[in-house]
């Protein structure tokens, strides 16, 4: 648990080391700035209760927002997996329709043959 919460920390003191397009860095600001006007308009209490409010907020909210990041990975490693195992089944469906059409041929250009050399035999006697 302190590691995660050391990653927090240099995550909120360096929002932009995780994402160059600064969306993260964007989320985490929105909710830092939510979780400080909902603090501020709440009753007043001591400093240091308030202080610790606003953190353990800002870090469940923070919590969410990864938790919200590592689903929606999961799910596309998920749909990257759905597709490449219907990719493959359907490679393996061609090869086998492409086996059996060559089979057919063959057996039908030996049957041709076999019927040809029977119409051969009974001309020539």
């Amino acid at each position: 648990m302190p590691t995660i919460k050391a990653g927090f920390a240099v995550l909120l003191k360096y929002p932009n080391w995780f994402s160059s397009d600064g969306s993260r860095a964007y989320l985490i600001t929105r909710l830092d700035t939510t979780s400080n006007s909902s603090t501020c308009s709440s009753s007043s209490s001591s400093s240091s209760s308030s202080s610790k409010s606003s953190s353990s907020s800002r870090s469940s909210r923070i919590a969410v927002v990864v938790a919200v990041e590592l689903a929606v990975v999961v799910l596309v490693a998920a749909l990257v997996v759905i597709i490449i195992v219907v990719v493959v089944v359907v490679v393996v469906v061609v090869v086998v329709v492409v086996v059996v059409v060559v089979v057919v041929v063959a057996l039908v250009v030996v049957a041709a043959v076999l019927v040809a050399v029977v119409v051969v035999s009974i001309v020539v006697k």
